[in-house]
């Protein structure tokens, strides 16, 4: 569904001569140069479609203070404490691609995230699954 709506979009653009590219995304979307895109509708300087489909998200300030770091930082690792890591490097990889979901458009280039267990049921599935599901909505695309 979501392909065909983003296609329909991008001919609809390319034949009006209005979008340069477009997608379409439920939360709101970290620009390139570091800006947030709050408001619905497209974005010409990303070039992506914030349609936030009923969801209402508190506003993200300008410049968060380190204790807003910490406290959004502390709900991502809220997702994944039960789960047993190796090392603490390996947190921060599974933090790393959570992240990243957040701020893939923005990036120009972006990490490879790959997942390994010293053994069979530990998680490692379910622990990848749980990368989509730090989305705001917690939809998979």
């Amino acid at each position: 569904m979501r392909r065909t709506m983003w296609l329909r979009l991008y001919r609809l653009g390319a034949e009006g001569g209005g979008y340069p590219y477009c997608w379409t995304d439920s939360y709101a979307l970290l620009r390139a140069d570091g800006s947030i895109c709050e408001v619905a509708g497209y974005d010409r300087a990303s070039g992506l479609l914030f349609k936030p489909e009923g969801e209402h998200y508190p506003p993200v300030p300008v410049s968060p203070s380190e204790a807003d770091a910490v406290a959004a930082l502390e709900k991502l690792i809220a997702l994944i404490k039960d789960f047993l890591f190796v090392r603490g490097q390996d947190r921060s990889v599974a933090l790393s691609a959570m992240l990243t979901t957040f701020d893939r458009r923005s990036m120009s280039t972006a990490p490879l995230h790959a997942f390994s267990s010293p053994a069979a049921g530990t998680g490692k599935s379910l622990l990848v699954d749980c990368v989509p599901c730090s989305l705001p909505a917690g939809r998979c695309r």
